[in-house]
């Protein structure tokens, strides 16, 4: 049941993110990429610092 929903939604997916990214400038993808990945490795730094606190 899964498989029959994820494939229609990584499809309309696609389309979505294609015409999306074809709108933007090389320069807001940069800063957008950038964003999200100090977004995620500040997550991963808070989650580390935490269980390190917690020994």
């Amino acid at each position: 049941m899964t498989a029959l929903l994820a494939l229609p939604c990584s499809m309309v997916g696609t389309s979505a993110a294609k015409r999306l990214l074809e709108t933007m400038t090389d320069l807001q993808i940069r800063r957008r990429a950038n964003r999200l990945i100090a977004a995620i490795a500040g997550y991963y730094v808070v989650q580390g610092t935490v269980l390190h606190s917690l020994r």
